[in-house]
């Protein structure tokens, strides 16, 4: 649970948020020339970090205390450079994602990683450039220090919640981190259970075009066909497919999605059951 720190960002709340957010942070292994950082994500041992970390089929994880587990490396995509790891840990203490769509210059983040051998170091900066969709990782550009050993660590917000995976080292004073909506979005397209209504899309200049209803899936069921073109979602114009992801992801598995669709030039609306995809 994190707390809502008040600025100027002090001492203490640095020293507040640390405390909450090491837990949920781990050191990454693969058996390779280095090592590099993990952060929990959920509850389910599911561990994400950078794909440079991991390149092979499997890691190994320790959490702070030196307990220590090793498992698959489940999903990577090397072009978003991420990768997950699934260890069998229970119940693991999972960082809050916070908004990395509504970042700003100036705004004030931390970087915890495991630089240079050390474990556990926290640095403190100022988001530089926020996500850029110039790039597909939609990469953060901030002056926290990163060394080797950062990467696959958080870049957290002054409440401590997870905004970026820091990746790597720019410049002086110029780190890039991935942001957490597009981890999200690679979680819901690569690791098990995937938030799923039942449908294959294509993009077109007005939306997307239902090019696939899967029978007896929630897409099915509340009367969408193929050929539908998806508006919007809730109120959000259906711009590019990742509109569609992110509202699975925010509405998750056994929730709810309103889509608005163009059918024969005639709008029609619908109320979708979300579920997990195995």
């Amino acid at each position: 649970m994190t707390a809502s720190i008040p600025l100027p960002f002090t001492g203490d709340a640095a020293v507040s948020i640390a405390e909450q957010v090491l837990p949920s942070v781990v050191q990454v292994d693969d058996g390779g020339r280095g090592s590099g950082a993990g952060v929990v994500i959920g509850p389910r041992g599911i561990i994400v970090t950078n794909a440079h970390v991991v390149r092979r089929r499997s890691a190994v994880v320790r959490q702070g205390d030196g307990t220590r587990f090793e498992g698959p490396v489940v999903a990577r995509d090397d072009s978003l450079d991420l990768a997950a790891i699934k260890i069998d840990a229970g119940v693991l203490p999972a960082l809050e994602s916070g908004d990395s769509q509504t970042l700003r210059p100036g705004q004030l983040v931390l970087a915890v990683g495991h630089p240079l051998g050390l474990q556990d170091v926290v640095t403190i900066g100022v988001i530089s450039r926020p996500p850029s969709k110039d790039d597909p990782r939609e990469l953060i550009a901030s002056n926290v220090t990163l060394n080797r050993g950062n990467s696959g660590g958080p870049l957290l917000d002054a409440s401590g919640r997870l905004i970026g995976i820091n990746a790597m080292v720019a410049g002086p004073g110029l780190g890039l981190s991935i942001p957490v909506h597009v981890v999200r979005r690679f979680l819901a397209r690569q690791v098990d259970p995937r938030p799923h209504i039942g449908i294959t899309a294509q993009q077109i200049n007005a939306g997307l075009i239902l090019t696939d209803v899967q029978p007896e899936s929630p897409a099915d069921a509340a009367g969408l066909l193929p050929g539908d073109v998806l508006i919007s979602v809730g109120a959000v114009q259906v711009e590019s497919a990742n509109v569609l992801i992110d509202s699975l992801i925010a509405a998750g598995i056994g929730g709810k999605l309103a889509l608005d669709v163009n059918r024969a030039g005639k709008p029609h609306s619908f109320l979708v059951d979300v579920v997990g995809l195995a």
